[in-house]
């Protein structure tokens, strides 16, 4: 190996090693001109021509993940034929640092580790980026003691056009799928590398040992030794999650690494605190030696074989007829792992099981399917169906991830497209908003109130109009006597106009009362007007077109702490400006449900907050609010919804982001499909 510590690369002096494996260096560098402290990873190739352009076009494909749990690439570049990458120095090492070979670790913080590195594995995935290479030499502890992924592609950056015509498998056999070996790569493939991981943290050693190619065979064939022989006191829910994600068939595995994450956190929920052996205090940055090593690269350099030997051997034990390529950076392309894996309807035991409850089977209350889970825990956010140049979408905004999560609250916009069951972002930078509400009018523009803004802590009295074609995204600033905050209602006619509730104008812990008031937004001529005021000031509430001309408000909170419900139901008629109260009754106090409209006059509401209880519901009602008639539909599956979202698509379909549910550790990632016969 070369010592480069005092040459410069680029804009950057190498000061000190930090750390080598076998693809690359690590090296503290500084930037010439702004002093400034980086991490370069010098690649161990030389590369020219074509393939200097190959490593500069992946690089960049890299440097494009900006996620709060992936480490940042600021720069990339090929010096007199050494490629190299600039990243963000973390100064605190490693996971392996520690957690060093051989110790356990708290289940608590395998839990936090392994949503931490799921939720930056979906985003990856979701950008058609496979890691390959999921170790713990590649998860550093950022400044704020938060973990970050790093050395995405690296193994593929490092090949020149001389490794790829031997096929070599690269990256670190004891952590690699089955399909790795054989030469193909799915988004699966790091959900069962993460899986080996989990076991290692658990058990304080890897399931398979020996020299590469006898690594190779196991994890082809052998199933793991089972943990409990090794941690006597592992709950079996724990094991059974571990042994999903560690199924040899990609396809038995989890839907998704998110599916993953949840199914281990839920099952720690029942387990008994885990023994374990002498380690480091987790996450304790005095215990990490005071020249760590900033970076993927492993203690051991990983060996490289060429996959022609590795095959030979598979073969002989009748494993393997043939391999595919290895490319420069592998995409989640034409992989039918995630859309066979995640189909709607489709659950299979040996992935999400869902959660039969007595009643779900009746044709008449529909039927619930879990879909592919969100790029992240969300709640207090919005979603919407939209048809756009012939495709069917739910769009959905980012909105608070949980107290434990860095960070908190999500600005991204996503959309679900509903024939390929994928998450993409649409954009990292929308505006912040928090219990707000969205619709869509009648020339397929969504606008969305400003809610409460975690972008600068305050409530906003503002509309966004966001053309989804375009992606134009505009402001409209209502005049200073109209006043609405968070969790008020809104309403398209789809003839132009806008209707709104006021909702709180106070954030939460301030316990007060919603406004009462009730405005009319004329989107062609911008106009605002002041309608006749609510009934009763509420927040929360369910607001829906009655399918006869007028508008029917349904239960709501009077109080930000959502301590207060109602069951009380108020129709609006637009013709004279006023309103009526029903003397029907919801059939429950509807406080933080998510609701939509599924066409002839009907709504539908999942879930809600019982406050008397302090729990959330699982409740599932579709209300003919010409009659006002609730009909009772199949639960929700696998626990209450609270503060979600629900997008209905006119075709007898609700698509569901749960949101708040009973679990302390805040919002889930599940997103579901309520299929009706109506």
């Amino acid at each position: 190996m070369v010592d480069r510590v005092g040459q410069q690369l680029g804009s950057y002096r190498l000061l000190r090693l930090l750390g080598r494996g076998g693809f690359a260096e690590v090296y503290l560098g500084e930037h010439v001109r702004l002093s400034s402290y980086v991490a370069v990873k010098v690649l161990n190739t030389q590369l020219a021509g074509s393939d200097a352009e190959g490593f500069q076009l992946e690089a960049h494909t890299i440097a494009r993940l900006l996620h709060p749990h992936i480490i940042r690439i600021f720069d990339y570049d090929v010096a007199d034929g050494i490629p190299f990458l600039v990243m963000d120095y973390a100064p605190n090492g490693t996971l392996r640092n520690y957690h060093p070979k051989g110790t356990r670790v708290l289940l608590s913080s395998i839990v936090s580790y392994v949503q931490q590195v799921a939720d930056a594995l979906q985003y990856a995935h979701s950008q058609k980026v496979i890691h390959r290479d999921i170790k713990p030499e590649n998860m550093l502890v950022g400044r704020n003691n938060e973990v970050l992924l790093s050395d995405f592609g690296i193994a593929t950056l490092s090949q020149s056009s001389r490794y790829q015509d031997t096929g070599d498998i690269v990256g670190t056999v004891a952590y690699m799928a089955p399909e790795q070996i054989q030469g193909k790569h799915y988004p699966a493939s790091d959900q069962y590398s993460l899986g080996i991981v989990v076991y290692e943290w658990l058990s304080g050693e890897r399931p398979f040992h020996g020299s590469f190619s006898e690594i190779a065979v196991q994890q082809a064939v052998a199933p793991p030794p089972p943990l409990r022989m090794k941690v006597p006191d592992i709950p079996p829910e724990i094991e059974q999650v571990i042994l999903i994600a560690l199924a040899k068939n990609p396809h038995q595995r989890f839907a998704n690494v998110t599916d993953f994450a949840i199914a281990l956190q839920q099952a720690s929920m029942s387990a008994p605190s885990l023994p374990t052996v002498p380690t480091r205090n987790p996450l304790s940055p005095a215990n990490v030696d005071s020249t760590p090593p900033n970076t993927s690269t492993s203690s051991q350099p990983e060996r490289k074989l060429p996959r022609r030997i590795v095959l030979a051997g598979l073969a002989g034990a009748g494993l393997v007829a043939a391999g595919a390529g290895i490319a420069w950076l592998i995409h989640a392309q034409s992989s039918s792992i995630v859309a066979k894996s995640s189909q709607p309807g489709k659950i299979s035991g040996t992935q999400v099981p869902r959660t039969p409850i007595a009643g779900n089977e009746s044709p008449s209350s529909g039927s619930w399917s879990r879909l592919t889970s969100l790029p992240s825990p969300e709640a207090f956010n919005v979603a919407i169906y939209v048809r756009l140049q012939q495709r069917d979408y739910i769009y959905m905004t980012g909105g608070y991830r949980g107290q434990n999560r860095t960070p908190k609250h999500d600005n991204n916009l996503y959309r679900y497209d509903i024939a390929a069951a994928q998450w993409e972002i649409v954009t990292n930078n929308f505006p912040g908003m928090f219990n707000n509400a969205v619709v869509q009018d009648n020339q397929n523009r969504l606008f969305f109130t400003g809610g409460y803004s975690p972008d600068n802590n305050i409530v906003t009295t503002l509309l966004y109009m966001y053309q989804p074609d375009t992606e134009a995204l505009q402001e409209v600033v209502p005049p200073g006597n109209i006043s609405f905050g968070y969790a008020g209602s809104m309403l398209s006619d789809q003839n132009g106009h806008l209707y709104l509730t006021q909702g709180f104008m106070k954030v939460v812990n301030t316990y007060t009362k919603s406004g009462t008031g009730w405005y009319r937004y004329d989107i062609a001529g911008n106009q605002w007007y002041s309608l006749a005021p609510l009934p009763l000031g509420v927040g929360y509430a369910v607001l829906a077109p009655d399918g006869q001309g007028g508008i029917v408000l349904l239960g709501g909170v009077t109080d930000t702490e959502q301590q207060y419900g109602t069951t009380g139901i108020y129709r609006y008629n637009i013709a004279l400006d006023n309103w009526k109260h029903e003397p029907t009754a919801s059939p429950q106090a509807f406080n933080g449900s998510a609701s939509c409209p599924v066409g002839k006059g009907q709504v539908v509401v999942v879930g809600g907050y019982d406050p008397v209880q302090n729990t959330v519901l699982n409740n599932t009602w579709l209300i003919d609010l010409s009659t006002l008639n609730p009909r009772a539909l199949a639960p929700l599956p696998g626990g209450g919804s609270r503060l979600g979202a629900a997008a209905c698509d006119q075709a007898g379909n609700v698509y569901l982001v749960r949101g708040d549910t009973n679990d302390p550790n805040g919002p889930s990632a599940d997103f579901l499909k309520l299929s009706l016969n109506i």
